[in-house]
């Protein structure tokens, strides 16, 4: 597709950008800041967004590493979000790239400014903290969401690391919790046998855990960690702790695995005469629903950023492995999670090989990339409102189908 004098203006202006874009994105980097601790992190997009000439609010959704820029169009039209992410990982850092992902929303910003005067509605840049669900409550867009920040938004955007090049596709559902085992010392003049060691519960419900993940679908994935076991050996237990992951292509599939996750706890506990509580640790993450207009937008935004073909591919209906708190955004706004390579073929996220790559050229290369396809996704969404009546049609098909053909239970 050959570009029209905006679209010229925008990848012109981010490539004008480009250096300065990259600092920022290792800066971030360098923070390595922690879910809903990314002071440093989201001041220092609010500061370069605020150059830009957007209207910044902080504090968005009652969180304080939150934010939403937005830049105020010539002339009536949508609101379109584009999403930043910041937060590192505890041990690795930015091993998943927020830090790219935080600098492509800026530099998207930068590319729409460069044509304010012509620009049709409305584009916010909403900083969303504790996407990695290291910390409690995290899933910033969740807390966003529910506390209204994305009311009047009619389309939502957001690239992260991957590869190859491509457009957005789904992601697996998720609940994160931890599952405290109570036991007791003997009391005073008891026989030191009679007691309840908390870590048998623990251990007895992850023999039944690895029971049961014989008879559930092979899409789920059970993910399990002793956060807290004892002291000592010759010290009973009476406090043990395990956090759990479990992810499903459909969050009533999760439900329905965590259910039954309750029943082998409860049971293992019956069984050793201790207690066992379920505490959610973080926010549920909605599988995110694909947009196939969104998707065909920033295929051919990819194409017009300059990407070589043979890096590029279609949208995978295949398996996928990741989490990610935009679900709840795409089950009710049109939403694209497009990806960029990072790094070297083959690169694993959540690892040190990924911590190094996403401050490399090649990270500095996909942000660009990244800013380019959704700044150029937006102004072709804002310019043409039958790409905005599309893509609403989309979720509207895409949610009567989750309707009609709800999560796969235990008995399927």
């Amino acid at each position: 597709m050959s570009l029209s004098a905006q679209e010229s203006a925008i990848v012109a202006a981010i490539d004008g950008q480009a250096a300065r874009l990259a600092r920022i994105s290792d800066a971030i980097h360098d923070f390595n800041e922690l879910g809903y601790e990314e002071h440093r992190s989201s001041a220092l997009l609010v500061s370069e967004l605020e150059a830009l000439g957007l209207r910044v609010t902080t504090g968005a959704g009652g969180l304080a590493t939150a934010f939403v820029a937005e830049l105020a169009g010539a002339k009536a039209g949508p609101t379109t979000a584009v999403l930043a992410e910041y937060d590192a990982l505890p041990g690795l850092g930015h091993a998943c790239g927020h830090n790219v992902i935080g600098a492509a929303a800026l530099g998207a910003a930068v590319g729409l400014a460069a044509v304010r005067g012509e620009l049709p509605g409305t584009v916010r840049i909403v900083g969303t903290p504790a996407e990695e669900g290291f910390k409690p409550n995290a899933g910033g867009k969740v807390v966003m969401f529910e506390a209204g920040v994305f009311e009047d938004v009619d389309a939502a955007m957001i690239v992260h690391p991957g590869e190859p090049f491509t457009a957005g596709g789904t992601s697996l559902a998720r609940d994160n919790f931890r599952l405290t085992f109570r036991g007791r010392r003997p009391g005073v003049g008891a026989p030191r046998w009679d007691a309840v060691d908390s870590q048998d519960g623990l251990m007895l419900t992850h023999a039944a855990i690895n029971v049961l993940r014989q008879h559930v679908p092979p899409s789920v994935v059970i993910q399990w960690l002793i956060e807290k076991g004892g002291d000592n050996p010759n010290i009973i237990p009476i406090e043990s702790v395990a956090r759990l992951y479990v992810r499903a292509p459909r969050m009533d599939t999760v439900r329905a695995i965590v259910a039954r996750i309750m029943d082998c706890a409860r049971g293992a506990a019956a069984a050793v005469g201790g207690e066992v509580e379920y505490d959610r640790h973080a926010n549920l993450y909605d599988e995110v629903v694909p947009n196939p207009t969104l998707n065909g937008l920033f295929l051919a935004a990819l194409r017009d950023a300059g990407v070589p073909e043979q890096e590029i591919a279609a949208v995978s209906p295949g398996q996928v492995t990741h989490s990610d708190d935009t679900g709840i955004i795409s089950k009710h706004i049109p939403t694209i999670s497009g990806r960029i390579i990072v790094g070297p073929p083959g690169l694993v996220l959540h690892t040190k090989e990924a911590t190094i790559a996403t401050r490399s050229p090649a990270a500095h290369r996909g942000l660009v990339v990244g800013a380019k396809c959704m700044a150029l996704t937006a102004w072709r969404l804002a310019a043409d409102p039958a790409l905005l009546a599309a893509a609403r049609a989309d979720l509207a098909a895409a949610r009567a189908d989750l309707g009609s053909h709800p999560g796969v239970g235990l008995d399927a």
